[in-house]
């Protein structure tokens, strides 16, 4: 499988929190719910709703506002799998709303398959289902949500290309799908179509996962990583798969991860950012192209709140509400309108008042303050913005899209939550 079959999304969070599960069969309802976050004032509630997004490469934190409207999901992008969940499988190049769910509090998406997580804890998964990453004991796709059966208290989750990963409430993750290269993380390189348990791993606060491995960010500030190896992505010198957690040598104080397709990024809790993996387009952003297998710095870049890495390249959105870019810029993905790759980080110029941000593939996107989502990157078939370019490389705003609260992102789909 190529490199770009892999998918990220980023997030910043501080707290987190999740409801008990709620024994129903269909979509849930809306609900109430007591939570303590207090803001006022429609610019405090949209920072206050986006810095508790999730993390990682394709990781969302579960987050119920108080007396909240329900909120939707939206997608649009490649659907040759039924990724979108709207009962069919072809593209789309505006996004369209999936009645089926409400009360959606985050989403994110794999190489063709989509996982959302509801206010009552639950999961559910749709889209490709080949290995078995939808987690529902089978191997047939489907083009509408289902509910992963005896999966609940969920607070995070993440997608890799081909497998799926939750975070629970008692901190433990369990893992389903792909497992070729021990991206489970059970000690097995056994493909489940069902949810289990990640060994070897404690106080979990955060997860990401790459292509073929995954990250947990633990209480304590280290990092575990696990799966494929084969570009130094697990930080470990020994360039074969580890089916078992790892933790990250010489490294502390992470608040937050992402991963790419074969590479991994960390911020530390002085705002300074590390990666490490596969870095033949420089998205490393340490100045070279060679391959890490131990942490390195990214070359000029601090005061880093929040991260997100596409398949070759990387984000950073700082506290200033500035977006930083690195990496492969082939179709565009780092939105500064050039063609060539950086090897260190540049700022896009276009954007501000930034407040969230995700990758997918080779694309990239942003949530600014007021509620507004801008794309650039790959275009190819309309999947970004429907208007005629194959390549956008600066931002353009998606007129369709107001209020809208998170972000997620596929391989070539992209998924959005609004009220």
């Amino acid at each position: 499988m190529s490199s770009n079959r892999y998918v990220g999304v980023a997030e910043n969070a501080s707290t987190s929190v999740f409801l008990p599960p709620a024994r129903r069969t269909g979509p849930p309802m809306e609900q109430s719910v007591d939570e303590p976050v207090k803001s006022t004032g429609h610019r405090a509630r949209i920072l206050a709703l986006l810095a508790l997004l999730a993390v990682g490469a394709a990781t969302t934190t579960a987050f119920v506002p108080r007396d909240g409207p329900t909120k939707g999901l939206w997608a649009w992008g490649d659907n040759e799998s039924g990724q979108l969940g709207l009962g069919v499988v072809d593209p789309l190049p505006r996004p369209r709303r999936i009645a089926a769910l409400s009360n959606v509090i985050s989403a994110t998406g794999g190489e063709a398959h989509t996982l959302a997580v509801m206010s009552d804890g639950t999961v559910w998964s749709w889209g490709n289902n080949e290995k078995g990453q939808l987690g529902q004991g089978t191997q047939g796709s489907r083009d509408r949500p289902a509910r992963i059966d005896g999966l609940g208290g969920v607070r995070s989750i993440a997608a890799g290309s081909q497998s799926s990963y939750a975070l629970l409430a008692n901190d433990v993750v369990m893992a389903w799908g792909s497992n070729t290269t021990g991206a489970l993380g059970d000690g097995s390189f056994t493909s489940r179509t069902r949810p289990v348990r990640v060994t070897g791993l404690q106080r979990v606060k955060r997860i990401a996962a790459g292509q073929d491995f995954a990250l947990a960010l633990t209480s304590d500030g280290g990092v575990w990583a696990w799966g494929s190896n084969s570009r130094g992505q697990l930080a470990s010198s020994r360039r074969t798969p580890h089916q078992h957690p790892t933790k990250v040598k010489k490294l502390k104080n992470v608040i937050q991860v992402a991963a790419g397709a074969a590479h991994a990024l960390a911020v530390k809790s002085d705002g300074t950012v590390v990666t490490w993996g596969a870095n033949s387009s420089g998205q490393l952003g340490n100045g070279n192209t060679k391959d890490a297998s131990a942490p390195q710095p990214v070359a000029n870049l601090s005061g880093i709140r929040t991260i997100a890495a596409g398949a070759n390249h990387s984000l950073a959105l700082d506290a200033e509400g500035n977006v930083w870019a690195w990496g492969s810029n082939a179709k565009g993905a780092l939105g500064i309108g050039l063609q060539g790759q950086q090897t260190t980080p540049v700022r896009i110029e276009s954007l501000a008042k930034i407040t969230a941000i995700a990758a997918g593939s080779n694309y990239s996107l942003a949530i600014t303050e007021d509620g507004s989502v801008w794309v650039w990157g790959d275009n190819e078939h309309g999947t970004l913005i429907a208007d005629g370019n194959s390549t956008e490389r600066k931002p353009k705003q998606v007129e369709q899209l107001r209020g809208i609260l998170r972000l997620g992102a596929g391989m070539r789909h992209l998924i959005v939550i609004g009220s």
